[in-house]
């Protein structure tokens, strides 16, 4: 067992990597709804088929339900350490 001071000190650091990779997690996930934007604007412009459209929207859902399921995974191992 750790003193008490420590076991602060071990959930503080852990908590701020928790922090940190959920912006991460965050900060890509805005970077790839805007590169989707993107491409969807310019299909729009250009007239491209619809097919390219779906195919980034399956592409941002995909990314989404990774991110979640990740999320997931950290508050689960987040929410098993006591004090």
């Amino acid at each position: 067992m750790c003193s008490r001071r420590m076991c602060e000190l071990h959930l503080g650091l852990f908590t701020g990597l928790i922090m940190s990779i959920t912006m991460i997690m965050t900060i890509l996930l805005l970077l790839i709804i805007i590169v989707v934007v993107v491409v969807v604007i310019s299909c729009m412009v250009a007239n491209t088929p619809p097919k390219v459209i779906y195919f980034a929207v399956e592409f941002v859902n995909s990314v989404y339900l990774y991110l979640e399921n990740n999320a997931h995974i950290i508050n689960r191992t987040y929410s098993n350490i006591h004090i």
